[in-house]
């Protein structure tokens, strides 16, 4: 785990199959989730439920799960280098990045649904650390993430006078860690 050079892509990432793909639910609940699901980050590990293939066509599968297996979903990468070329970030950023990423836990890269942010983060649990392309957002141990922006982060993009406008991080639903939706209603898991 936390190896800054390559992590290894997910086996979902690729093409899948109901038959050869692992899904769980929750001890009381009814939806499949895959082990990386955001809706399973919080659950223990006693209380994750694999859910055998034969029976798998019996319950529904969270949106997250199903963008994830339809290939539309998050889009691992290999290695910090490959994530940081695919945002791409500023290569006066980098080396702030690797520092701080030196100091946390994680084992694989993805792009955000969005290419807005590369994430980093375990297996399972909620990411460790998004990085844009000025700034970087660390989970605290209380939750949240706190931000560090970068010199050269220049607050959002010029409006038509010319001027900076300040650029909002977004909120994250506090039961599945994905970005909130100006609706205010998670699309992922409707809380």
């Amino acid at each position: 785990m936390n190896s800054l050079n390559e992590c290894p892509p997910e086996p979902h990432d690729e093409h899948v199959t109901e038959n050869d793909t692992v899904l769980y639910r929750t001890a009381g609940g009814t939806s499949l989730h895959l082990l990386s699901c955001p809706h399973l980050q919080v659950t223990a590990e006693g209380k994750r439920i694999a859910v055998a293939p034969a029976d798998q066509a019996d319950l529904p599968v969270c949106k997250w799960t199903a963008g994830e297996l339809a290939g539309t979903g998050r889009r691992y990468v290999a290695s910090l280098d490959e994530a940081f070329e695919a945002l791409p970030v500023p290569l006066e950023n980098r080396a702030r990045v690797r520092e701080i990423l030196s100091t946390l836990k994680f084992d694989r890269f993805w792009l955000t649904n969005g290419g807005q942010y590369v994430g980093v983060g375990p297996t399972v649990g909620p990411a460790a650390a998004y990085v844009n392309r000025g700034f970087i957002g660390v989970r605290q141990p209380t939750g949240g993430y706190e931000q560090e922006q970068f010199p050269n982060y220049g607050g959002g993009s010029r409006g038509p006078s010319g001027s900076r406008s300040a650029e909002v991080p977004p909120t994250l639903c506090p039961q599945c860690h994905m970005a909130m939706p100006a609706t205010g209603k998670c699309d992922e898991c409707d809380a």
